[in-house]
């Protein structure tokens, strides 16, 4: 038996391990068939509808620009069908990394919203992006990629119903990368750009090393980008005078007083103005379209949202003239006006002119690099805008008895407002 074990030796131990390892398989099989199956991850991402057009917004930061292609296919269907990405949306305060060309790349937060059209590297629009209280500016023709959280304009010859049954892929095909050669002057290749931990050579290019800070190297390093400095507010208040009133006293007949309305000359070039007739506790508001020779006043009603004025009371007194002795009558009325918002006050026929209460107010703009500029404004005229060199001023505060005044400036290129208080 011994003697028959050691000649068939080798034989019987080739069985043994083949028989062992048809069992390592059948069972290695049935394991693999009890193992729970893992469950797909839900989409990440979101999509709306314009017509033909579908936005969808990822979740995830991608690296896609506009021209490339999106691919994508039915649950139940092999074919893998394209579809050309047309622009590409950037939210408000999100982050952004951007590469422009020679391995810079800038990053931060946008201080806008941004949207990169088909024909973005024609553009002339910049992108600001600020990280810490440092904002940078690139321009967007000289971005050759990206990386953000985008949200992409596709145009589908066909609508897709339902997204959830849609599988995409974002890789991008040989023909989706290369050349720009549309309505150029020169071919320019837009490749991808180098790894980090590459050479820092490109193919074919004879090796130049630098010396810096006494070690060796194949780039100098690049200058930070220099932070936007801060420029003057650029506003000055030049003065703030009384108001003239628009209604002055100028007859009566009887005890019903005539007023000159300063709004209403009778002609374009006249220094005489339309005389109105306005009865004791009557009110009246302007009238918007009237022939020549019509009064500028009409009489409306208590709730009329238009109202203007009101003369309260209205009497005929004499007036001595301590200069000369003489009497003259003169005509005081008691006038309401329901835009100052005031109490009631006097106005006499005495009076060359008339001031109400309100100011107006003379600023003077300059900003470097602009020609100055003057604006006036009224005290009633809160939340008045004005546009000077791109930016916006606000007069957002008026304290009458206070004499002062707030301008608010909004700048587009700094997420925040500054405001300044001027004193009168």
């Amino acid at each position: 038996m011994k003697s028959l074990i050691y000649k068939f030796y080798e034989k019987i131990l080739f069985f043994l391990i083949l028989f062992l390892f048809i069992c390592q398989f059948f069972y290695s099989e049935n394991q693999a068939d009890t193992r729970p199956t893992v469950k797909e991850p839900s989409r990440q991402f979101e999509t709306s509808h314009e017509g033909d057009k579908t936005w969808l917004k990822f979740m995830y930061s991608t690296k896609l620009l506009p021209g490339q292609n999106v691919y994508y296919r039915m649950s139940d269907i092999d074919e893998w069908s394209s579809a050309k990405i047309e622009s590409i949306k950037l939210s408000r305060r999100s982050e952004v990394e951007l590469f422009v060309g020679n391995n810079k790349i800038v990053e931060g937060s946008l201080i806008a919203d941004c949207i990169f059209p088909l024909d973005w590297r024609r553009s002339g629009e910049s992108i600001g992006l600020r990280q810490n209280r440092e904002t940078t500016f690139v321009n967007m023709k000289n971005v050759v990629s990206m990386s953000a959280e985008q949200t992409i304009l596709l145009s589908l010859p066909q609508g897709i119903v339902d997204w959830d049954t849609v599988e995409l892929s974002l890789y991008q095909r040989i023909e989706d990368f290369g050349l720009e050669t549309e309505n150029a002057d020169k071919t320019r290749w837009l490749g991808k750009r180098a790894d980090s931990n590459g050479s820092g050579y490109d193919l074919f290019t004879p090796p130049i090393i630098y010396i810096h800070d006494g070690k060796l190297t194949a780039r100098l390093p690049e200058k930070a980008p220099a932070a936007i400095k801060e420029e003057p507010f650029g506003v000055t208040l030049v003065k703030a005078s009384k108001s003239l009133y628009s209604l002055k006293l100028s007859s009566w007949v009887g005890g019903t007083p005539y007023f000159e309305d300063l709004h209403s000359p009778l002609s374009p070039d006249s220094d005489s103005f339309t005389r109105n007739r306005l009865e004791i506790g009557k009110i009246y508001k302007r009238a918007k379209s009237r022939k020549p020779g019509q009064p500028s006043l009409i009489e409306c009603d208590e709730s009329d949202s238009e109202k203007l004025v009101k003369i309260e009371h209205f009497v005929v007194q004499q007036h001595k003239n301590t200069d000369t002795g003489g009497v003259r009558l003169v005509g005081r009325a008691l006038v309401k006006d329901y835009d100052l918002g005031t109490d009631a006050f006097e106005i006499n026929s005495l009076m060359a002119q008339v001031f109400a209460g309100d100011l107006v107010f003379e600023l003077e703009f300059s900003l470097p690099g602009a020609s100055p500029a003057v604006f006036k404004f009224n005290s009633r005229e809160l939340n008045k805008e004005f546009i000077f060199s791109g930016r916006k001023y606000i007069v957002s505060h008026i304290d009458l008895e206070g004499n002062t005044i707030e301008i608010t400036k909004k700048d587009p290129r700094f997420p925040e407002d500054v405001v300044k208080e001027y004193s009168f």
